[in-house]
């Protein structure tokens, strides 16, 4: 039995609040420990949005394989 509409984008808006907290204490662990370190990190974030976009914006989104 699937669960109702509104509780999937509920459970969908709980899992990115919570994932983004994740990605904010990794990022002010990556500045405590390099400030070189904290750009690079940025960079590549900034990149893989760039490549997301890009891939929404042509209808296409690859999703890599399960290495399981």
């Amino acid at each position: 039995m699937s669960a109702p509409p509104g509780v999937k984008q509920q459970q969908a808006v709980r899992i990115s609040e919570q994932l983004a907290f994740i990605i904010k204490t990794l990022l002010v662990k990556r500045i405590d420990s390099s400030f070189y370190a904290f750009k690079q990190t940025l960079h590549r974030y900034h990149e893989a949005n760039r490549a997301m976009l890009k891939m929404l914006a042509n209808d296409r989104v690859f999703i890599a394989p399960s290495t399981t």
